[in-house]
């Protein structure tokens, strides 16, 4: 499968979905705009990574393989979320 399949695919699938996308991560993201930022954070990094949807592309149905990245997507913004505010500091040692 090459580059514009996969992308004619993803654009597809957001084109359909993201919307729905966004209601379903919105409780765990708290509203609607940083829902919004998951899901194409999500959509984003499949684009980055085309090529290794391509390789398995045969054997996982797309959807599925967005799911773990939208995962990810939400798990970084959690921790960024809960390290806003906290200044980081290098103990010194004495």
């Amino acid at each position: 499968m090459d580059q514009a399949a996969v992308y004619r695919i993803i654009e597809d699938h957001y084109r359909e979905n993201f919307k729905d996308l966004v209601k379903r991560y919105s409780g765990a993201a708290n509203c609607a705009a940083d829902a919004q930022d998951i899901v194409q954070d999500g959509y984003t990094w499949c684009l980055e990574n085309w090529e290794r949807y391509a390789k398995i592309a045969h054997r996982l149905e797309f959807h599925k393989w967005l799911h773990g990245s939208l995962l990810h997507a939400l798990r970084d913004f959690k921790k960024a979320e809960q390290n806003i505010g906290m200044v980081v500091t290098k103990e010194e040692t004495y």
